[in-house]
């Protein structure tokens, strides 16, 4: 059998369909990722049994190793496949596909989250996917639904000025005579080719700031006026990407929202952001896609039954969204 007939076997059972301007070697990069992710999956259910304990997991754990070996294994069996299995596993352990128990690996309780008309899916048992977009199993047979997306994988429910103006009503000035010293300022114009940072602040407003140099930064939300007022951030507001929510709305209240270009195909939608989203939102994107160009974060292609969604939390971000053809 040849890999180009393998590939469209397996594209038929996991429902990724090859888009007619679309090269060959690139939709098989995107099945040959989706079953890596699968077969990783699958190694959580090596010592499957149906006893189960009070948290709804599974007693049964196997090794951050075992599940790597498995990736691996078959990476090295597809010549052409380049995956990241260590970046795969950090991708599913934040999302729930796979849990942590007493430093091993077990698999979620089967969960269901029914939203524009799809059942997106975790827990499900790898075998027996049939929809796959990204690494993420979803399915347009209806079932019953457990829980919604926002629960299941910790989105933000408000949109993004409800919520911004909920954490600037939290907030404690300290106020000083003195711009702090050694930062960067969240880059307000959102011109890309500049970054995401720059050494000088805006003149006036609310702006982000974070401490230069390597190791652990400090992030503080200044007032720009006559008096500076100044709240440094707790771990809990940035860490793991989570201060991107907060750059955000600091954008949108500067009248400079991000934006999400969108291309829609026949079976796919390619979308290609100018800032990543906060950690949660860019998980489950992340979870949900292939990469469109290398491993990038910001452009990546989803299955099109999928878009409603996407499209509907990127406008709670408040990212602008240009559909072009």
């Amino acid at each position: 059998m040849t890999i180009s007939v393998l590939m469209a076997e397996i594209s038929v059972k996991l429902c990724i369909p090859r888009e007619v301007d679309e090269i060959e070697q690139h939709w098989h990069k995107r099945i040959t990722y989706s079953l890596v992710g699968g077969h990783m999956l699958s190694a959580l259910y090596d010592f499957y049994d149906d006893v189960q304990s009070a948290d709804g997991t599974s007693d049964n754990t196997v090794s951050m190793q075992h599940v790597l070996k498995r990736g691996e294994g078959l990476i090295a069996a597809l010549d052409t496949c380049d995956v990241d299995s260590e970046k795969l596993i950090k991708l599913f352990v934040d999302t729930g596909y796979m849990l942590h128990k007493n430093n091993r690996f077990t698999y979620p309780l089967r969960t269901i989250a029914n939203t524009d008309n799809i059942s997106f899916l975790r827990g499900i048992l790898p075998w027996e996917r049939s929809s796959i977009s990204g690494t993420g199993a979803y399915t347009v047979d209806f079932e019953d639904s457990s829980t919604t997306i926002e629960r299941m994988f910790g989105i933000e429910e408000q949109n993004i000025n409800n919520w911004f103006s909920n954490f600037m009503n939290n907030i404690r000035w300290q106020e000083t005579d003195h711009m702090p010293q050694d930062v960067d300022f969240l880059n307000i114009s959102g011109n890309a080719k500049n970054g995401y940072w720059q050494t000088r602040p805006p003149k006036q407003g609310i702006t982000l700031c974070r401490s230069k140099g390597n190791g652990k930064k400090e992030y503080m939300i200044l007032r720009l006026s006559d008096i500076i007022g100044k709240s440094v951030l707790p771990d809990w507001r940035i860490d793991n990407g989570e201060y991107y929510r907060i750059a955000i709305a600091i954008r949108i209240s500067n009248e400079n929202a991000p934006t999400v270009t969108v291309r829609l195909k026949n079976y796919t939608v390619e979308l290609v952001t100018d800032f990543l989203l906060p950690s949660a939102e860019q998980n489950f994107f992340e979870l949900y896609s292939w990469a469109t160009s290398g491993d990038s974060r910001w452009r990546r292609t989803i299955a099109i039954n999928l878009y409603p969604t996407f499209k509907r939390i990127f406008e709670r971000l408040g990212y602008k969204i240009s559909e072009v053809q």
